[in-house]
Protein backbone atom coordinates (compact mmCIF):
# COMPACT_ATOMS: atom_id res chain seq x y z
CA UNK A 1 0.00 0.00 0.00
CA UNK A 2 2.01 2.90 -1.42
CA UNK A 3 0.68 6.17 0.64
CA UNK A 4 0.93 9.81 -0.43
CA UNK A 5 -0.65 12.02 2.26
CA UNK A 6 -0.74 15.35 0.50
CA UNK A 7 -0.95 15.32 -3.14
CA UNK A 8 -1.16 18.91 -3.63
CA UNK A 9 2.68 18.54 -3.10
CA UNK A 10 4.38 19.32 -5.27
CA UNK A 11 1.95 21.08 -7.10
CA UNK A 12 2.14 20.72 -11.08
CA UNK A 13 0.02 22.15 -14.62
CA UNK A 14 -2.01 19.98 -15.80
CA UNK A 15 -4.30 20.35 -18.92
CA UNK A 16 -7.71 18.97 -19.28
CA UNK A 17 -9.80 18.33 -22.55
CA UNK A 18 -13.52 18.71 -22.05
CA UNK A 19 -15.40 16.01 -19.79
CA UNK A 20 -18.60 15.11 -18.06
CA UNK A 21 -18.24 13.39 -14.59
CA UNK A 22 -21.00 11.39 -12.87
CA UNK A 23 -22.81 13.22 -10.52
CA UNK A 24 -22.81 10.67 -8.18
CA UNK A 25 -20.75 7.41 -7.38
CA UNK A 26 -22.04 4.68 -9.69
CA UNK A 27 -25.27 3.24 -7.91
CA UNK A 28 -26.42 -0.69 -7.05
CA UNK A 29 -28.95 0.30 -9.21
CA UNK A 30 -26.84 1.04 -12.27
CA UNK A 31 -24.36 -1.35 -12.24
CA UNK A 32 -27.09 -4.37 -11.71
CA UNK A 33 -28.77 -3.05 -14.85
CA UNK A 34 -25.65 -2.78 -16.53
CA UNK A 35 -23.79 -6.03 -15.26
CA UNK A 36 -27.37 -8.49 -14.03
CA UNK A 37 -25.76 -8.70 -10.34
CA UNK A 38 -24.96 -7.07 -7.70
CA UNK A 39 -21.27 -7.34 -5.67
CA UNK A 40 -22.09 -5.00 -2.95
CA UNK A 41 -21.64 -6.08 0.69
CA UNK A 42 -24.65 -3.10 1.99
CA UNK A 43 -27.01 -3.78 -0.47
CA UNK A 44 -29.34 -1.03 -1.54
CA UNK A 45 -30.45 0.67 -5.05
CA UNK A 46 -29.37 4.13 -4.75
CA UNK A 47 -26.05 3.17 -2.24
CA UNK A 48 -22.80 3.26 -3.86
CA UNK A 49 -21.66 -0.02 -5.74
CA UNK A 50 -19.38 -0.97 -3.21
CA UNK A 51 -16.64 -3.95 -3.28
CA UNK A 52 -15.35 -3.58 -6.62
CA UNK A 53 -11.84 -3.73 -7.64
CA UNK A 54 -10.09 -1.68 -10.59
CA UNK A 55 -10.86 -4.68 -12.96
CA UNK A 56 -14.49 -4.57 -11.82
CA UNK A 57 -15.09 -1.23 -12.96
CA UNK A 58 -13.16 -1.76 -16.17
CA UNK A 59 -15.45 -4.72 -16.89
CA UNK A 60 -18.40 -2.75 -16.16
CA UNK A 61 -17.06 -0.12 -18.33
CA UNK A 62 -16.72 -1.97 -21.39
CA UNK A 63 -20.16 -3.24 -21.01
CA UNK A 64 -21.96 0.21 -20.31
CA UNK A 65 -19.87 1.34 -23.77
CA UNK A 66 -21.37 -1.99 -25.86
CA UNK A 67 -24.88 -1.27 -24.53
CA UNK A 68 -24.98 2.38 -24.99
CA UNK A 69 -22.31 3.05 -27.75
CA UNK A 70 -20.82 6.18 -25.61
CA UNK A 71 -17.44 6.32 -24.29
CA UNK A 72 -16.98 6.26 -20.61
CA UNK A 73 -14.34 5.35 -18.37
CA UNK A 74 -12.75 5.77 -14.72
CA UNK A 75 -11.60 9.37 -14.08
CA UNK A 76 -8.30 10.31 -14.50
CA UNK A 77 -6.68 11.49 -11.32
CA UNK A 78 -6.58 14.76 -12.55
CA UNK A 79 -9.92 14.95 -13.78
CA UNK A 80 -10.87 13.66 -10.68
CA UNK A 81 -9.54 16.38 -7.96
CA UNK A 82 -10.63 19.21 -10.96
CA UNK A 83 -14.05 18.00 -10.52
CA UNK A 84 -14.01 17.81 -6.61
CA UNK A 85 -12.45 21.18 -6.29
CA UNK A 86 -15.21 22.48 -8.26
CA UNK A 87 -13.21 23.60 -11.32
CA UNK A 88 -10.79 25.23 -9.89
CA UNK A 89 -13.43 27.73 -7.89
CA UNK A 90 -13.05 25.83 -4.43
CA UNK A 91 -10.28 26.12 -1.97
CA UNK A 92 -11.61 23.00 0.24
CA UNK A 93 -9.96 20.48 1.78
CA UNK A 94 -13.35 18.87 1.29
CA UNK A 95 -15.56 18.33 -1.80
CA UNK A 96 -17.50 21.34 -1.26
CA UNK A 97 -16.83 22.57 1.98
CA UNK A 98 -14.57 23.03 4.54
CA UNK A 99 -16.87 21.53 7.23
CA UNK A 100 -16.46 17.72 6.21
CA UNK A 101 -20.05 16.86 7.88
CA UNK A 102 -21.50 18.99 5.23
CA UNK A 103 -19.98 16.80 2.66
CA UNK A 104 -18.94 13.77 3.50
CA UNK A 105 -19.58 10.34 5.45
CA UNK A 106 -16.20 9.34 6.96
CA UNK A 107 -15.15 7.75 10.46
CA UNK A 108 -16.99 10.13 12.42
CA UNK A 109 -20.42 10.04 11.22
CA UNK A 110 -21.52 6.79 9.27
CA UNK A 111 -23.83 4.38 10.24
CA UNK A 112 -21.57 1.90 11.41
CA UNK A 113 -21.90 -1.12 8.80
CA UNK A 114 -22.82 0.58 6.17
CA UNK A 115 -22.26 3.14 3.40
CA UNK A 116 -24.71 5.89 2.35
CA UNK A 117 -27.50 6.79 -0.29
CA UNK A 118 -25.51 8.79 -3.08
CA UNK A 119 -26.59 12.53 -2.83
CA UNK A 120 -27.92 12.67 1.02
CA UNK A 121 -25.04 15.59 1.36
CA UNK A 122 -24.00 18.73 0.20
CA UNK A 123 -22.99 18.90 -3.18
CA UNK A 124 -20.06 21.06 -4.62
CA UNK A 125 -20.45 23.74 -6.76
CA UNK A 126 -20.38 21.86 -9.52
CA UNK A 127 -23.41 19.69 -8.22
CA UNK A 128 -21.37 16.93 -7.63
CA UNK A 129 -21.37 14.56 -4.10
CA UNK A 130 -19.71 12.19 -2.43
CA UNK A 131 -16.16 13.06 -3.71
CA UNK A 132 -14.85 13.24 -0.12
CA UNK A 133 -15.96 9.84 1.70
CA UNK A 134 -18.80 6.97 1.47
CA UNK A 135 -17.04 4.55 -1.06
CA UNK A 136 -13.16 5.80 -2.34
CA UNK A 137 -13.01 5.74 -5.90
CA UNK A 138 -11.14 4.08 -8.56
CA UNK A 139 -9.36 6.18 -10.85
CA UNK A 140 -8.23 5.60 -14.30
CA UNK A 141 -4.46 5.06 -13.52
CA UNK A 142 -3.80 1.88 -12.53
CA UNK A 143 -5.10 1.33 -8.64
CA UNK A 144 -5.15 4.75 -7.92
CA UNK A 145 -7.83 5.82 -5.53
CA UNK A 146 -8.97 8.75 -4.32
CA UNK A 147 -11.66 10.27 -1.63
CA UNK A 148 -11.66 8.19 1.52
CA UNK A 149 -14.75 6.16 2.72
CA UNK A 150 -16.85 6.02 5.87
CA UNK A 151 -13.49 4.01 7.70
CA UNK A 152 -11.42 7.02 6.88
CA UNK A 153 -10.14 10.02 9.40
CA UNK A 154 -11.05 13.24 8.01
CA UNK A 155 -6.99 13.54 6.67
CA UNK A 156 -7.82 10.78 3.64
CA UNK A 157 -11.11 12.64 3.06
CA UNK A 158 -8.89 15.97 1.48
CA UNK A 159 -9.79 16.24 -1.95
CA UNK A 160 -5.99 16.15 -2.40
CA UNK A 161 -5.27 12.70 -0.65
CA UNK A 162 -4.62 9.94 -2.80
CA UNK A 163 -3.22 6.02 -2.58
CA UNK A 164 -2.71 2.92 -4.66
CA UNK A 165 -4.07 -0.71 -4.20
CA UNK A 166 -3.24 -3.44 -6.52
CA UNK A 167 -6.01 -3.80 -9.27
CA UNK A 168 -7.75 -6.96 -8.15
CA UNK A 169 -8.07 -5.26 -4.68
CA UNK A 170 -11.99 -4.94 -3.40
CA UNK A 171 -10.92 -2.39 -0.22
CA UNK A 172 -12.80 -4.20 2.35
CA UNK A 173 -16.13 -3.32 1.14
CA UNK A 174 -15.25 0.06 0.39
CA UNK A 175 -14.52 0.36 -2.92
CA UNK A 176 -16.18 1.93 -5.74
CA UNK A 177 -16.26 4.77 -8.58
CA UNK A 178 -17.86 6.97 -10.33
CA UNK A 179 -17.60 7.55 -14.15
CA UNK A 180 -16.20 10.56 -17.08
CA UNK A 181 -17.93 10.59 -20.33
CA UNK A 182 -15.35 12.47 -22.60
Amino acid sequence: NNVTNDRAKPTHIVTLDSYYIGETQVTQALWQAVMGNNPSEFKAQNNPVDFVSWDNCKKFITKLNQITGQKFSLPTEAQWEYAAKGAGTEYYRYCGSENINDVAWYGENYAYGSVHPVGRLLPNSLGLHDMSGNVWEWCRETSKIRGGCILHDESKCKVTWSWSEPNYYKGFNRGGFRIVME
